[in-house]
């Protein structure tokens, strides 16, 4: 069972911790990380989310997820890296990126904080989280805009969000 923190729309926490499934059913704003992993190539690196996946399933995505109860986003994101990849990553090595921004959805209001992390590793060196990820691949980044402003329905991304695309360009 995973527990999360409720947030103000300010992103400050309200003291109020419940699990996860209760903060989803009751729409109750929580905290999450997005991070873009980037290699020499400014490829971005996407994982298929499982068929399993309660939001989303089977589609492209950037790796995230949720900030349980008590944790730190770095932390997080650090977390949701080893979880997803089998692959341990040093907090010192992510790199915040963009703003905080607040994701309003039924039933999966969040307040995100992106990342960014350098990676060159092969793609058949990580060790997939097989209920959440079915398949990872390196894809150029003006191609993953493309998408994105094409309104691919086999991508999770939004047209706000493009900025961050640009910006991991340039790191």
């Amino acid at each position: 069972m995973e527990f999360v923190d409720e947030v103000d729309s300010k992103g400050n926490l309200t003291g109020k911790v419940m699990e996860l499934q209760t903060a989803h059913i009751k729409d109750v704003l929580h905290p999450g990380v997005v991070v873009f992993i980037i290699n020499q190539n400014h490829e971005v690196l996407l994982e298929k989310r499982s068929t399993e996946e309660e939001f989303d399933a089977n589609k492209w995505a950037l790796l995230g997820g949720h900030v349980k109860a008590h944790e730190s986003y770095k932390d997080a994101a650090a977390r949701e890296i080893k979880e997803e990849l089998g692959v341990d990553v040093s907090k010192l090595e992510l790199i915040p990126i963009g703003r905080e921004e607040i994701d309003l959805e039924k039933n999966n209001s969040h307040i995100f904080h992106f990342y960014c992390w350098k990676c060159n590793l092969d793609i058949n060196t990580f060790t997939l989280q097989k209920e959440e990820v079915t398949e990872v691949k390196w894809f150029n980044v003006d191609e993953v805009i493309n998408l994105i402003k094409n309104k691919d329905k086999g991508i999770i991304a939004k047209e706000s969000r493009l900025y961050l695309f640009e910006i991991i360009k340039n790191i």
